[in-house]
This record gives C-alpha cells, structure tokens and sequence, in this order.
C-alpha cells in the first residue's frame, strides 16, 4: 500500500473546497474572557467554530465543542454551523423553529451550492470522559435546503427523550455531508489502556 504523505488523522481530513466566510450571526465573548458560564439569554442561536463559545460545551454541547478545540488547535475539520443550546431551551419553552430566521445562515454557510448537510446531536451530556452516548441521539443525513434542514433540527432535539436527556440542552451540528474516500475515527486517548501518550487511529475504507 502506498503510505499517506498527509500526516492528519484520517478522522479528521477532508478533501471538501473551504467554505466562504461564515456570515455573521451572533456576538462572540471576547478571547480570554473569564467568568460564569453565558445565560441562554445572552447566547447567539447560531455560532461558528471561530466563536469564542464553540468551545463551550454549555453552548455547543460536548460534540461541537471538541470539534471546535481540534479547529482553533490548527487541526483541519470540516467546516460547520452549531445551533446552540439556546436553541433546544426556547424549542423546550414552546418556540417554534419555523421562526427562526439565523437557520438560513447555516444553509448559507454549510451548503451555499445547495449540496447536501448532515445533521447530527451535540449533547451537554454528549462526548464525556464518563460516558460517550455514542449513538443515543438522531442523526439525520442528506438533509437539502433550509426546508429540510428545520425539522432534522427537530428530529435531534426530540430525540433526547430516546436518550434519557429530555431536561438537558442539546446543540445541533450541521455539516457538509462528505462521500468519503476512507473514514474512521481517532482516539488522543488509548481506548483500551487508558495510555495519553498513544495516538489510536481506527479507519475502514468508504
């Protein structure tokens, strides 16, 4: 087999043309700010990686989150657009997603030439160091346009009751979605013996 001149774990390479700059959408807290975690109230309802909140798993919950410490770490990531966790308390409160003008941003932003999304969970109770939750929320995929993207932005939300997590947040991450050529996914932690000083890539070909 020809070895790989790219040394970025195949987890987290994508050969996808970059997207143009995100449009903006909400205030970010400035860099290095320290205090209480954000009010809702104060919260955009959609954020980019570049936000100073993506790294917050109160705002992107645990998936997003970690996705948004690899981009800021100069680490290539596909491009995405996170609905927030003030999203899922406002849709809890009874809002309706319809309403919801900044969604078209992320159509904008993740899909300008209406290619297809997906549509995927971030939980606050998603991606622990005590419990994955791999697989307990809705994935959605080949989601096209803002007409679809609305309710699989629904299907996730809803799907905390599946999950047991119907009183926490959850963030929505909605992504370009990629035919890959080889996929996988990368541990900075040895699943098996705990080791941090192993780098663990599992991948399958497609």
């Amino acid at each position: 087999m020809t070895a790989d001149p790219d040394p970025t774990p195949l987890a987290l390479r994508s050969d996808a043309p970059a997207p143009p700059p995100p449009t903006a959408v909400g205030p970010s807290r400035p860099a290095g700010s320290a205090g209480p975690e954000p009010q809702a109230s104060s919260v955009p309802s959609v954020i980019d990686l570049d936000s100073d909140l993506a790294t917050e798993p109160s705002v992107a919950g645990g998936k997003a989150a970690a996705l948004a410490r690899a981009h800021a770490a100069g680490i290539r990531t596909m491009p995405a657009m996170i609905i927030t966790t003030a999203v899922s308390q406002r849709y809890d409160a009874g809002e309706d997603l319809t309403g919801l003008a900044e969604l078209a941003a992320v159509v904008e932003n993740v899909a300008p030439k209406g290619g297809p999304m997906i549509v995927r969970s971030s939980s606050v109770v998603e991606d622990q160091a005590s419990s994955s939750q791999a697989g307990q929320f809705e994935t959605v995929l080949d989601v096209h346009g803002l007409d679809q993207l609305i309710p699989a932005t629904k299907a996730v939300l809803d799907s905390r009751a599946r999950a047991g997590a119907e009183d926490q947040p959850i963030a929505v991450l909605v992504q370009p979605m990629a035919e890959p050529q080889i996929a996988g996914v990368a541990f900075g932690v040895d699943p098996v013996t705990g080791r941090s000083d192993h780098r663990v890539v599992v991948a399958v070909r497609g």
